[in-house]
């Protein structure tokens, strides 16, 4: 599933944040919370630049968000996981609240930091779980240090992303540097409100959860969203797949209502397209979850958990643990 030449880079309405379009969050944000915190203690700690939430017992998870969210996205399964498991939310620097980097590149940092977090608790190969950006994250450590973890599990996450698959290294450089300075440039109020309109065209299908997803993203410094989003957007981690061995689940959301032209494309030529970007890696294996957006977890709660939850419960008997 090719996209046209033309279309690499008209992905306007697909990048976060890029489209600048105004909004007025609807009454419904003022509901109770959907992300509220899980009824489980948790431990709240810092580990350089992340914010930590700590849950439950047993193997340890590690989850990790995507662009401009926190760990607020997996509280509506960390109780279910905690059952089972030593349950680690991160949240990113710069994003939800999360105080921003002074300097230098926030893959750099951030992996630095979650490797950190390994060593300071004492995780033995703890499973790697990452959506979008967080899931990019997961896959460039895995690559680098592929012993460290015993697997990984990507919620619509990438080694490159999706729109910019079949540009040069030059075009995505270019591209990602326009886009950041896109970003950067926004006012306050252009930003805060470009979260709905995205989280409820892209993110997800249910109107009062993008609701409520876009005023916690609302919280995140502008200036880390677009130094992140410059990083995410030059990125391709392909060429380094082979690097990581170890298993790997790629969760792929798919919902036809928003397969119209000229993106019309069928649950099974979006499968093709995400196992062509795969196509290096050693072992991987697809769920469709469907129908869902982005935020696979958010539109399809208990698909998404049973995926996640197979996948672990494999490691741990192949393992013998």
């Amino acid at each position: 599933m090719n996209p046209p030449k033309a279309d690499i880079m008209k992905v306007a309405h697909v990048i976060l944040f890029l489209t600048g379009l105004a909004g007025v969050l609807p009454a419904s944000v003022r509901a109770a919370d959907p992300f509220a915190a899980p009824k489980a203690q948790a431990e709240s700690f810092r580990c350089g630049s992340l914010l930590v939430e700590k849950y439950g017992s047993g193997p340890a998870v590690v989850l990790i968000p995507g662009l401009s969210t926190g760990a607020w996205v997996w509280h509506p399964m960390t109780d279910s996981l905690a059952e089972t498991r030593t349950v680690y939310l991160v949240t990113l620097p710069g994003f939800s609240g999360n105080a921003p980097l002074a300097e230098g590149s926030y893959f750099a940092a951030a992996g630095a930091d979650l490797r950190a977090l390994l060593r300071e608790r004492n995780l033995d190969r703890p499973v790697l779980v990452g959506h979008s950006l967080g899931g990019m994250l997961a896959l460039a450590l895995a690559e680098e240090n592929p012993g460290l973890f015993s697997g990984l599990v990507l919620v619509d996450a990438l080694p490159v992303f999706p729109q910019l698959a079949y540009a040069s290294p030059g075009e995505r450089k270019s591209f990602a540097a326009q886009s950041a300075a896109r970003v950067a440039s926004m006012d306050p109020a252009s930003f805060s409100a470009s979260f709905f309109p995205y989280m409820n065209s892209i993110g997800t299908m249910n109107p009062d959860l993008a609701a409520a997803a876009a005023r916690r993203q609302a919280e995140s410094d502008p200036k880390s969203v677009a130094a992140w989003t410059g990083e995410l957007l030059e990125r391709d981690l392909r060429a380094d797949l082979p690097k990581a061995a170890l298993p790997i689940l790629e969760i792929v959301p798919y919902n036809p209502a928003d397969t119209v032209p000229p993106r019309a494309y069928t649950r099974e030529q979006t499968l093709a397209f995400y196992q062509s970007l795969f196509a290096g890696a050693p072992e991987v294996s697809f769920v469709v979850v469907a129908p869902a957006r982005h935020f696979a977890m958010l539109d399809r709660p208990e698909e998404t958990l049973a995926a996640i939850r197979g996948f672990l419960d494999g490691l741990s008997r192949s393992s013998g643990k």
